[in-house]
């Protein structure tokens, strides 16, 4: 979008533009979770609390136990974090979406019916901010 002239193909896997995500009230209801990351301290007390059981049924991941070892292992917890606190902070929730230009590039979206945290609408309506096939 602010480099169009560096990127002749974009694949966007499961986010959609930033100016659709967070759009409609289901989409801003499965990303709660964003929120919560927000407030350090808080955010790794309750993912890890009670044997990370609020992590294991958040994530709904199959391998939780290993990615839990892995994230005390390499002490990733918070760092993970950190990328929810850099890119959507709490702000963003309440203001309106950023002013962008549409993407130029050839643009290719790439979303999953199972995705439990993303919504088929923020990223199908994202083809309203290509400019490019």
């Amino acid at each position: 979008m602010i480099a169009p002239g560096s990127v002749d193909h974009l694949v966007v896997l499961s986010v959609g533009h930033p100016v659709t995500f967070r759009r409609t009230l289901q989409q801003r209801e499965k990303s709660w979770y964003m929120l919560l990351f927000q407030f350090p301290g808080i955010a790794e007390r309750w993912l890890t609390e009670d044997n990370w059981a609020n992590f294991r049924t958040w994530a709904r991941h199959p391998d939780a136990d290993e990615v839990i070892a892995e994230l005390v292992s390499a002490d990733s917890l918070t760092p993970g974090l950190n990328w929810y606190r850099a890119n959507a902070p709490p702000e963003s929730w309440v203001q309106p979406p950023p002013q962008l230009p549409p993407v130029q590039a050839a643009t290719m979206g790439v979303w999953s019916t199972s995705d439990p945290a993303l919504t088929e609408i923020q990223m199908t309506d994202s083809a309203q901010n290509v400019a490019g096939p």
